[in-house]
């Protein structure tokens, strides 16, 4: 290339020394002047024979070439044939450029085990660039001023190197690597599509704020999809409604400072949005953990908000998706929806300390539950007279059948109810009915006492005149009795006084009695039912009515009652009446009852009536049988009785009294009962189905006691029944239509 240059510079320079026009009359060579100034020589056919002289050259023309030949005969092509080789183009010595025009032009390389094309760049420069690729001119509408094409995923696009070590790689797959250095943007956006791994990043200048900004629909999003975590430094900004979010891991903030805060979020949403919104997919974990190990005296957790403005919201709201579980509003009102039958605050130490205020229950109960040996304890301590009881259980509902205090203790040994010790002069227990009433004010339901007393009263007392240890002093007009005692059901015990037993082992009081009634305006005494026994002579002073039971006890075979009448009868008079008032009967009661210890005495007739002369005419011998005239009946009842029974499903009770239930369903499609009880031995009881309420109906019959089953069921068809005998202990089904015994 070189020698190339020199001799065109000898073309320049040579024709400025020759004349225009100039020609070697010995050769063919032409120098030519203005305007053409060119060198016209013949094209030989071959090379030139001979060499050179010593020190010489000579250039000459051939098949479309010129030709260089130095003085040892070598010839060398200054314009090659076809293309020149890259590897024949010399070094420049001086600038210069390259103008392709409209063309373009295409690098083909083939080795495979070489860098394909390589720049060296050996100077020390200085601000300036080892390459510039520069659209310089024209108004290009699209296109890449450098594009990398990889046909092959294997090989990577781009390698950085500095000192033999690779500071960036360009990936096929477009992963960018560094492995040294910092991305600096001092202006301008970084637009990231995939996802961008980096170990640090940092705004450009120190006085500048890294801002990481989403597009309009998407955010920022910086995650860690392997190890490790993601620091952020000083200050981090995201800008209005956008949002930072940590696809996996943890946001980690350490800060070193004793006096700044770790954490500081800042939020202008009002009736939208939060501060924080915090959504967790936490199964057994936390969500949210708080660890103050060395915290002597501050907060854990300070939620600050002015009273003024706080008015409907909340410090903390517990939401189950559905409905609130726990709030903590202004003042501190705390709201526990709670759920039914489980505990919602457990304390397992300590105490619940209230200086003011009340506890105040809506709904539900005050559940105290220990199994400890504990007192629980309502104490007051009021320096003065005081106008309020220290504990006052009320029942404000009108319509209440409850009680407004229940006291149970289980205890079975020496346990109490309630106890109550009293040191002033007014009464320890004051019961007062607030209204009209029909209640009981003092309910003792009793169990089995065990041979204890239900009110016990002990201790010395000193009553006054007209008082008593219990002074019942009632000033109404009362419909019932000022005590009653009423001993219901069970077997009393074998001994006198049962109910009321007076034992007076006091010293002797001439002239005073146990007992006094002192009945202004009415009866004293009155026994509507039952025995009075007189162990002792009494003295009746204004003579004896007796409504019940009179009960002579006779110890000798010589004694008799006996009732004479001398004076005439008026109409419808007797010389004995027993005369029952009583419009419904329902018990299984006798107006006369004549009873024989001894059942097999056949001479122990019941009853006998005579005429004048002496004749039977009704008698009743001891086997039932009755006498009238002398002729003998069937004995039992002369007439049969019944009753209209109505089943139900609750359950009804069978008369024993009759012989006949007719039996009506209620109508109501479902099975009635009826139950039966005990009778008396040789008792016959019919049931007849007479009316069915409606169809489906069914009833059970269940008596007390029963052989062969426990029960017989009919459908309810009109003509359905059956017959029962009882024979001492158990009723015996002895006829039996339509009915399932089971």
């Amino acid at each position: 290339m070189k020698k190339i240059l020199a001799f065109l510079v000898l073309l320049i320079v040579i024709p400025s020394l020759l004349w225009a026009g100039l020609e070697d009359r010995a050769s063919l060579i032409q120098l030519t002047k203005d305007p053409n100034n060119y060198i016209l020589g013949p094209e030989l056919s071959a090379n030139p024979a001979g060499d050179p002289l010593s020190g010489w050259w000579r250039l000459f023309g051939r098949a479309n070439n010129l030709y260089f030949e130095d003085d040892t005969g070598t010839v060398t092509a200054l314009l090659p044939a076809g293309s020149t080789a890259y590897d024949d183009i010399g070094d420049p010595d001086g600038n210069g450029a390259i103008d392709f025009t409209d063309y373009y032009s295409t690098w083909d390389f083939g080795d495979t085990d070489h860098d394909m094309f390589t720049i060296w760049f050996t100077g020390a420069f200085g601000d300036y660039s080892g390459m510039v690729l520069e659209q310089k001119t024209g108004n290009p509408t699209n296109g890449t001023l450098l594009e990398l094409k990889l046909a092959d995923t294997d090989p990577d696009f781009l390698s950085m190197a500095a000192g033999g070590v690779e500071k960036v790689n360009v990936a096929s797959d477009g992963s960018i690597t560094l492995s040294a250095g910092d991305i600096t943007l001092t202006s301008g956006n970084l637009s990231v599509g995939g996802i961008w791994s980096v170990d640090s990043i940092a705004a450009a200048t120190a006085t500048q704020t890294l801002t990481l900004d989403g597009n309009s629909t998407g955010g920022v999003s910086i995650g860690v999809t392997s190890t490790g975590n993601i620091t952020l430094g000083d200050d981090v900004v995201v800008s209005d409604g956008y949002n930072v979010t940590v696809g996996e891991g943890s946001v980690v903030i350490d800060n070193d400072s004793t006096t700044e805060t770790a954490l500081t979020i800042t939020s202008d949403a009002t009736a939208s949005g939060g501060v924080a919104d915090i959504t967790s997919a936490v199964t057994t974990g936390n969500s949210i953990t708080v660890t103050a190990d060395d915290m002597t005296s501050g907060t854990m957790l300070l939620l600050d908000s002015t009273v003024d403005g706080l008015t409907s919201g909340k410090y903390v709201r517990c939401y189950d998706g559905a409905a609130d579980d726990f709030t903590i509003g202004k003042y501190g009102a705390a709201v526990i929806a709670g759920n039914a039958s489980t505990d919602v605050l457990t304390i397992t130490a300590g105490d619940v300390q209230i200086t003011a205020g009340d506890i105040d229950l809506d709904n539900g109960n005050l559940m105290i539950d220990t199994i400890q040996d504990l007192g629980h304890n309502i104490s007051r301590n009021y320096a003065g007279a005081g106008t309020h009881p220290a504990l006052t259980v009320a029942e404000q509902n009108t319509s209440s059948t409850s009680y407004a205090l229940s006291v149970s203790n289980a205890g079975t040994g020496n346990a109490g109810g309630v106890s109550i010790a009293h040191c002033g002069d007014n009464a320890a227990l004051n019961l007062s009915a607030d209204a009209a009433r029909t209640g009981d004010v003092i309910n003792i339901v009793m169990a089995d006492q065990l041979a204890e007393k239900a009110i016990n009263i002990t201790g010395a007392a000193t009553s006054a005149t007209d008082e008593g240890i219990i002074d019942v002093h009632p000033t109404g007009n009362m419909a019932g009795a000022l005590l009653r005692l009423d001993y219901d059901t069970g077997t009393p015990a074998a001994i006198d006084g049962y109910i009321i037993e007076i034992d007076d082992d006091s010293g002797a009081q001439a002239g005073k009695y146990a007992v006094e009634i002192n009945s202004e305006n009415n009866e004293a005494l009155y026994v509507s039912k039952g025995a009075s026994k007189f162990a002792e002579v009494s003295n009746f002073v204004g003579g004896v009515d007796v409504d019940e039971d009179v009960d002579i006890d006779f110890d000798a075979s010589d004694e008799e009652v006996n009732i004479t009448n001398s004076a005439e009868y008026g109409a419808d008079g007797a010389q004995v009446t027993i005369y029952n008032s009583d419009a419904d009967v329902t018990a299984n009661a006798y107006l006369l009852r004549l009873r024989y210890v001894d059942d097999g005495q056949t001479n122990a007739d019941f009853i006998i009536c005579e005429d004048n002369d002496g004749d039977d005419m009704l008698a009743i011998n001891a086997l039932g049988d009755i006498v009238m005239g002398g002729a003998t009946g069937t004995g039992g009842k002369l007439v049969s009785s019944f009753e209209d029974l109505t089943a139900t499903s609750d359950g009804v009770a069978a008369s024993i009294v009759v012989v006949t239930s007719f039996v009506t369903t209620n109508g109501d499609g479902d099975e009635d009962a009826i139950t039966l009880a005990d009778g008396t031995k040789g008792q016959i009881k019919i049931f007849v189905s007479t009316v069915e309420g409606a169809g489906g109906d069914s009833y059970k019959i269940t008596p007390a006691h029963m052989n062969g089953g426990t029960k017989i069921t009919f459908d309810g068809v009109v003509g359905d029944g059956c017959t029962f005998q009882f024979d001492g202990t158990s009723w015996n089904v002895i006829s039996n239509n339509g009915g399932t015994i089971s």
